[in-house]
């Protein structure tokens, strides 16, 4: 059950509140608090991706610290800033109110990451990662998950029998690489969580917003860049294609569980399920 914007006006007092129909994993709102436009993400505390909102809040700590020195203007990328929260109160949720960022999506724009962005992002990611909980890892977080059912009654489908088959064999091909890399990543890095926001004036170049923070984790930026690539056909420069290859395999598993969780009856689940496959058996 959601909240309504009743429920979140009480307990946050803004006002012209707005539901967001952005994403798919939780519940979004726009609105006025403290004289400030922003965004209220809403998270359930039971959830099957757990710890999402104090991942977030971790995660855009981290990258804070780093660039805290920074001014405004010379930063590329941008993400945004926490404005207030509410932990887990009563109704079952956590709720966070960030600032409002205005941009167009990747998603219609040319699909390819812009050099520099990619330059210091992989800059920023790794220099944020020494910032981030250290009980948050790859190996743990992605890898772990990937064989996890999301209740028993799956566990005995005819579909995630055949997940799981694939999924051991890719795993067991993949165990001699090392997952102990200390990168911030974002964990779910597609063109809809990337935004370009125009220059005021000719001279400046355009920055880039990342949002939505809540699958963070600790491991490789390349991993984040073949996330995009397979998931939303947005290309990395082609000097790190080779990089970004030997991630591409974790990539297509991360997105076949997602959709044997969350649309495992859908034609969804069937297609990166046949991808996976496709993929497996080409090791």
């Amino acid at each position: 059950m959601n909240l309504t914007i009743n429920q979140l006006e009480d307990i946050t007092n803004a006002t012209n509140l707005h539901p967001l129909i952005l994403g798919e994993s939780i519940q979004k709102f726009t609105g006025n608090y403290k004289g400030q436009k922003v965004i209220f993400r809403i998270y359930p505390n039971n959830d099957y991706y757990q710890n999402r909102f104090e991942r977030e809040g971790a995660a855009l700590e981290a990258i804070a610290k780093e660039v805290k020195h920074v001014l405004l203007d010379e930063q590329s990328i941008i993400v945004p800033d926490i404005v207030d929260e509410w932990p887990t109160i009563e109704a079952g949720y956590s709720i966070r109110a960030l600032s409002w960022i205005h941009g167009q999506a990747f998603a219609s724009m040319e699909p390819y990451l812009d050099f520099q962005l990619v330059t210091d992002l992989i800059d920023l990611m790794k220099r944020a990662g020494k910032h981030f909980p250290t009980k948050f890892s790859f190996e743990q977080d992605v890898v772990k998950k990937l064989t996890q059912p999301l209740n028993k009654e799956q566990e005995n489908e005819e579909k995630w029998i055949m997940y799981l088959q694939l999924i051991t064999e890719f795993l067991e091909q993949q165990n001699k690489t090392k997952l102990t890399i200390t990168h911030l990543i974002h964990g779910d890095f597609h063109e809809g969580n990337i935004l370009q926001i125009y220059p005021t004036t000719k001279e400046q170049e355009p920055k880039y917003a990342i949002i939505d923070w809540e699958f963070a984790t600790k491991g490789s930026i390349y991993y984040d860049l073949a996330y995009a690539q397979e998931y939303s056909k947005v290309h990395p420069p082609l000097h790190l294609q080779r990089e970004v290859n030997a991630w591409k395999g974790f990539a297509i598993s991360s997105l076949t569980h997602w959709y044997m969780i969350n649309e495992r009856k859908s034609k969804n689940s069937d297609f990166w399920l046949k991808k996976l496959e496709h993929f497996v058996k080409k090791i």
